[in-house]
């Protein structure tokens, strides 16, 4: 997980070129999860095939864009957990990216399954 440095809006790395705001800063071969739309906020990243929980990392209900910047053809698909099932909210081939989930989707990812 990456956090905003103190002052700014955007996830970044100490030693990561700060960016244009409402840019995906994820690198390649990876994909992110952001807090917020456009963005901004904490940024969680993957690259290992599998599920992930997100209440490991203190990121339910939290997701309002992500970018999918893995090897190109490559599939995440991010999941709500309906209290007895997981739910399909989204599936995204790389590149792409999205700076806003829509309210339909917005603060409701429960689970990741990045390849």
């Amino acid at each position: 997980m990456t956090f905003p440095l103190p002052g700014e809006k955007q996830a970044r790395a100490v030693d990561e070129p700060v960016g244009t705001l409402g840019t995906a800063n994820c690198d390649y071969l990876w994909t992110c999860l952001y807090e917020h739309a456009n963005y901004d906020g904490r940024r969680l990243t993957w690259s290992d095939c599998g599920f992930v929980n997100l209440s490991s990392w203190n990121f339910i209900d939290k997701t309002s864009s992500w970018h999918n910047n893995q090897s190109r053809g490559t599939v995440t698909r991010v999941y709500n957990w309906t209290g007895s099932s997981w739910s399909q909210l989204w599936s995204s081939t790389a590149p792409s990216k999205d700076s806003y989930v829509g309210s339909a989707d917005n603060d409701k990812a429960d689970g990741i399954r990045v390849c």
